[in-house]
């Protein structure tokens, strides 16, 4: 394909038209996010894009961090019909800042299937944080501060935001009282272990793992909803999503939830699909190649693509998981038992 020019998407017509008028249609703000919260959506995107130079892996505790500031913006502004799976978005045009938010919360809760999850975080600074043992000032990406803090043998929690990582010598807890709205600051948290290091707490829990207690099924479940979300709410923004400040691209969304579709498949029942999220691993900065060429992510026939993926990428489930079943003789479902299927329909598939 690399002979081919991209132009003017309308002159294939089709689905090339209609996405050519979705596209015009197509705000701005979707990938600039200003109103409403325009401060909420800079400090998610500053704490992401840091993060991410920090810990390319994706993979730190700082990401159901990230997650948590986020979660309730996701589903404040968007909403998934039950029967459908289409994602509706009413209040914002910010589609590209509600993609990110979505990607992270469903890397968080693959991350929690491995037990990664150890640290907790308040909506804002407590009441009685203790006694400061170190301050950095300045921005200090999330999880850097957090490894300064688990490296300090008296820190046991910590205040973070936008200007500073202070560390403190008291065990923060969830039922900590929080400072009166009137003086918080803007974008500050704070951030504790739970079990507090040291504590009778850790002890006993001794290598279960934060994620111990939560069904994997239903881990899954979420994993697939916020994925399917974060697809959606990207191409919505597909005209500017991979030139944003949004950290990532079409195409890597788009590998990671091929990705996904074998995951969620599973091994056979809960057990197999714990082995198959415990060997999931973020690919970031994937390029999408659906199109060839130098520079494709410049054309409108690429986004028109693009969109097209996506798309197709969201039912992979639904398809994959009927040719799974169908061919693959050894199948069980939770209870070990073999799967019904059609003889009939086995043996044509196979020709």
């Amino acid at each position: 394909l690399s002979g081919y020019a991209y132009t003017d998407p309308r002159y294939f017509g089709g689905i090339f038209a209609e996405d050519a008028e979705l596209e015009a249609s197509q705000p701005a703000e979707a990938c600039a996010c200003r109103e409403p919260l325009d401060a909420l959506w800079d400090i998610f995107q500053v704490e992401l894009r840091a993060n991410l130079q920090s810990d390319p892996t994706f993979s730190g505790p700082w990401v159901h961090a990230l997650c948590g500031s986020a979660y309730a913006t996701i589903f404040r502004f968007a909403s998934t019909h039950p029967e459908t799976g289409d994602v509706s978005v009413q209040g914002t045009e910010c589609t590209a800042g509600l993609a990110a938010m979505a990607t992270v919360c469903a890397q968080s809760a693959v991350l929690r299937s491995k037990g990664k999850a150890s640290w907790h975080w308040h909506e804002a600074i407590v009441q009685d944080e203790g006694r400061s043992v170190a301050d950095y000032m300045g921005r200090v990406p999330l999880t850097d501060c957090m490894t300064l803090c688990q490296e300090h043998r008296r820190c046991r929690s910590i205040a973070h935001g936008q200007h500073g990582c202070h560390l403190k010598d008291r065990c923060a807890t969830p039922e900590d009282d929080l400072q009166p709205a009137e003086e918080r600051a803007v974008g500050y948290r704070t951030y504790f272990l739970n079990p507090c290091p040291g504590s009778e707490a850790e002890a006993r829990r001794g290598d279960e793992g934060a994620a111990a207690g939560e069904n994997v099924s239903t881990l899954l479940g979420e994993v697939g909803l916020l994925f399917d979300m974060a697809l959606q709410m990207a191409e919505k923004s597909t005209h500017c999503f991979d030139d944003s400040g949004w950290s990532f691209t079409i195409g890597e969304l788009l590998t990671n939830r091929v990705q996904l579709a074998e995951v969620m498949l599973g091994a056979g029942g809960a057990a197999g699909a714990k082995a198959e999220l415990d060997a999931f691993s973020w690919t970031r900065r994937a390029t999408q190649s659906v199109a060839g060429g130098a520079n494709p992510a410049d054309g409108p026939v690429y986004r028109a693509l693009a969109r097209a993926t996506m798309r197709w990428v969201r039912k992979l489930n639904s398809e994959v998981g009927f040719w799974h079943i169908l061919l693959n003789p050894s199948s069980k479902n939770d209870n070990g038992e073999k799967l019904e299927r059609s003889e009939e329909d086995a043996s044509s598939a196979h020709h």
